[in-house]
């Protein structure tokens, strides 16, 4: 069972402190602060263990979400509760900040109060908890920028998907929307003579769903796409990635076939393929 939940800014700020058991010292925070400070470039492993406490954390846009515990418990268990923390406070305060966490401090305490219960983790699903909530969002106001003489200057959200899932009904002006987001990323080992040497890419399709109960979605990749050991298919230049992993919300009964997928995307943000390639070489 967890102790502790500690929601801490890049500065060592306390955002939030929920004490579940009182088995471990308030002082917790600074401690894991101290030792996060000790360590060469501030690298801390996502567990380690000190004086019989062991203390897991994540690092979420420059917050620190860490839980403690005395129990011998799995790490991979607390890090996916941590992360599913930190996603719940995105979905209803809109985005996962400094400024979101102070503004929606009352919302955020009730988030932990329904998720775990002294201790022990309870359900996690977005839809699952709209009922319980209580308190409302206090949007984070995005858009604007100093101008010329300090007049305000306004500019085009970077992303209109920055909004709490807790809106208004459609009836009174929410809009029955989802925003889907490509994201990946590059990373390259290059050696001393300008070779390179490996090469890899993962990426991730990103679903926010405002849409209001669970309807089917129906997403098409590419037909020309090879997973693991797949043979090439088609006559044209095709995509491979060498694994590849789905949310538990997408069925797949298309997907070898006609490279469909058929999704029922919760309220909230959820990741549904995930996918890694290798070992790329020059063309």
């Amino acid at each position: 069972m967890i102790s502790q939940f500690v929601i801490l800014s890049q500065h060592g700020d306390i955002l939030l402190f929920k004490d579940y058991r009182g088995d471990v010292g308030k002082d917790s925070p600074e401690l894991f602060l101290q030792k996060i400070r000790d360590l060469s470039g501030g690298l801390a492993p996502p567990t380690f263990h000190h004086d019989g406490i062991n203390y897991l954390h994540v690092k979420h846009n420059s917050l620190f979400f860490m839980a403690t515990t005395r129990s011998n418990l799995s790490p991979f268990m607390v890090i996916e509760l941590i992360n599913r923390v930190a996603s719940l406070c995105k979905d209803y305060c809109g985005v996962l900040s400094e400024e979101a966490i102070r503004l929606n401090f009352p919302l955020v305490y009730e988030i932990l109060d329904e998720v775990i219960d002294f201790g022990y983790p309870q359900g996690t699903s977005t839809d699952m908890l709209k009922a319980y909530m209580e308190n409302s969002p206090v949007l984070v106001r995005e858009g604007t920028t100093p101008g010329l003489f300090g007049a305000e200057r306004r500019m085009v959200p970077s992303t209109a998907a920055n909004k709490s899932i807790m809106g208004t009904a459609i009836s009174q002006g929410r809009k029955n929307e989802i925003f889907v987001d490509v994201l990946e990323r590059l990373t390259v080992l290059i050696s001393t003579s300008g070779s390179v040497l490996r090469a890899d890419i993962d990426g991730t399709i990103q679903m926010k769903s405002f849409l209001v109960g669970v309807p089917e979605i129906k997403m098409g990749l590419s037909e020309d796409l090879t997973v693991g050991k797949e043979d090439k298919r088609g006559y044209h230049s095709h995509a491979h990635v060498d694994e590849c992993s789905f949310h538990e919300s997408v069925d797949l009964s298309e997907f070898g076939q006609s490279r469909v997928l058929t999704i029922h995307p919760p309220q909230g943000e959820v990741t549904t393929p995930t996918w890694l390639s290798w070992s790329l070489t020059k063309s």
